[in-house]
């Protein structure tokens, strides 16, 4: 049976990486309200609210602790809201759920650089904005069989976050994805809750053994909502993906379309690192569903 990383803890980066876009990004300028005087008196044009494609903001991380009847303790999060976050914004923002892997933190994510690219991605409108959550599974160590951290992401922080937060309430408007351990759950938990999530990240995916066991039963659950848009990838030396492979072959045989990208590289935080912007642009470009970046990166 496969745990993940279980033998071999992951470094993880102590120091957050300085995030170099690799390509100019314009900034346009805010708006200014416009006023009028007549008479005696002035009228101001109150100005609008903030939109993004005029925000020259930066995101905003939050450290949050909710109550979890299912853990029976808080559960510790990092809550990013994007650039000029609006709670009256139209149609909400969408949610994307990242989860670390074995041994990080809730800041693991963002040590990586995802959160700097971000902001530079949706500044420069080339992904939406997207609120993102970085939940913290304080018993990383525990058999997954014997931890409550799925339910506790379902019943507990979903609730939370679509209450408190301008959420679109669609299913393809909510992600869940994690690097390792992370991816793992990402899995067992968005296969196994459809009706809350319409799109899997699965990065470096190790598999905690029986997911094609399980796969027939996930497929089932998709009806009537239809299947949610699946990502995997890791790296071409990386020591998990004689576990991954498997899986894929097996999506492949049941019909379930997915994409699986193998890139140079192993498993560890320089291979995530690297790919950042692959996974921001492939999350913005489900739930935008268009093409936002046409042209390849210089």
């Amino acid at each position: 049976m496969i745990t993940g990383c279980m033998s071999q803890p992951l470094p993880i980066a102590v120091e957050q990486p300085d995030f170099q876009p690799t390509k100019t990004h314009v900034f346009l300028p805010s708006v200014i309200p416009t006023s009028t005087s007549t008479a005696n008196r002035m009228i101001t044009t109150p100005s609008p609210l903030p939109s993004e494609a005029f925000c020259k903001k930066t995101g905003v991380i939050k450290n949050v602790e909710i109550p979890s009847p299912t853990l029976g303790e808080k559960l510790r999060m990092r809550i990013y809201l994007p650039p000029c976050y609006q709670k009256e914004k139209e149609g909400g923002y969408p949610l994307l759920v990242l989860l670390h892997g074995q041994n990080g933190q809730d800041d693991q994510w963002i040590n990586l650089g995802l959160t700097k690219a971000a902001d530079s991605l949706i500044l420069s409108n080339e992904i939406p904005a997207i609120v993102m959550v970085f939940p913290w599974e304080r018993l990383y160590l525990l058999d997954w069989r014997e931890s409550h951290f799925g339910e506790a992401l379902t019943e507990d922080l979903m609730a939370y976050i679509l209450a408190e937060y301008n959420i679109n309430p669609a299913r393809d408007q909510h992600a869940i994805g994690g690097i390792s351990r992370g991816a793992s759950w990402a899995v067992q938990v968005g296969m196994e809750s459809p009706q809350l999530f319409g799109v899997i990240g699965g990065h470096s995916f190790p598999s905690f053994g029986g997911e094609i066991r399980k796969l027939p039963v996930w497929i089932e659950q998709f009806d009537p909502l239809g299947a949610p848009a699946l990502y995997f990838d890791i790296g071409k030396y990386d020591r998990y993906k004689r576990y991954c492979d498997p899986f894929m072959e097996a999506l492949t045989q049941q019909g379930v379309e997915h994409q699986y990208i193998i890139n140079e590289g192993a498993h560890n935080n320089e291979y995530w690192q690297e790919h950042i912007i692959d996974y921001l642009t492939w999350y913005g470009k489900t739930f935008s569903g268009t093409d936002l970046v046409d042209t390849p990166r210089q």
